[in-house]
């Protein structure tokens, strides 16, 4: 298991970030921990359910990424994918885990038939 996902777990069986969780995050991912914190707004992380559609999504400072949080992926890596080679956790996805474990992450749930219209306005380009 991941140190981040170690952590969202005691975050979420708590309720809380302690200083010590800060501490071993900023050791581990550094600066990135720093931009995360600043993310940490609510309605910044959702998760749209659409039939038998449901993506995850994070709104950084200047654009939506999707989030594959079982495999540790924010699209914004597609613009640094060395990060993938190295392991590397930008800020959105460390944001997500925590909104995630202090329960604040939003679900959109809509009907089918609107989903391609929320892709569109959330800018990403879905083909099935």
């Amino acid at each position: 298991m991941e140190l981040i996902d170690k952590i969202a777990n005691s975050v979420s069986r708590r309720g809380i970030i302690t200083p010590e969780d800060l501490t071993e995050l900023i050791k581990a991912y550094g600066d990135e921990v720093l931009k995360a914190l600043q993310l940490l707004e609510p309605n910044r992380g959702f998760r749209v359910k659409s039939g038998k559609y449901e993506i995850t999504v994070f709104s950084g400072e200047s654009s939506d990424y999707i989030i594959f949080e079982h495999v540790n992926y924010c699209g914004c890596m597609s613009r640094h994918p060395i990060n993938i080679n190295r392991r590397r956790y930008c800020p959105h996805l460390i944001a997500y885990k925590l909104l995630k474990a202090l329960g604040r992450i939003n679900v959109i749930e809509t009907e089918e038939n609107n989903f391609k219209s929320i892709m569109r306005y959330l800018k990403f380009n879905l083909e099935e």
